[in-house]
Order: C-alpha cells, then sequence, then structure tokens
C-alpha cells in the first residue's frame, strides 16, 4: 500500500469513528478529504494517460 493508500484508509477508519461517536463534523471532514485525494489520485492518473498518448500521436505523425 502506498502513503496515499495508507492516508485514505485512515482517513475512512476515522470517518467510521466520528460517525460512530456521532461527531458528524468531523467524519463531514474526513469524507472530503478522502474525496478530495480520490479525485486528485484520478486526475494524476488521467494527466500521465493523456501526455502518453500525446507522444505516441507525435510518434506516429512522424513516421508518416
Amino acid at each position: 500500500i502506498t502513503k496515499q493508500g495508507k492516508k485514505n484508509i485512515m482517513s475512512v477508519e476515522n470517518m467510521i469513528k466520528s460517525l460512530k461517536d456521532g461527531d458528524n463534523v468531523n467524519a463531514n471532514k474526513d469524507f472530503e478529504a478522502t474525496m478530495a485525494n480520490k479525485i486528485t489520485d484520478a486526475l494524476d492518473a488521467e494527466k500521465i494517460n493523456l501526455a502518453a498518448n500525446m507522444v505516441n500521436r507525435k510518434e506516429e505523425e512522424e513516421q508518416v
């Protein structure tokens, strides 16, 4: 598990604990942090994918 993955797991665990304790404010903060991390990870993965596709297209154009 990556460092970011461990952080997400801890946030989810904290969110569940907060919900059990009735602390909805902190549960919401943990939920928002977890979702922000997941969105950032997805955007980073898409940037890598887009960059790879751009390089592949450039190589194909140079071969023509």
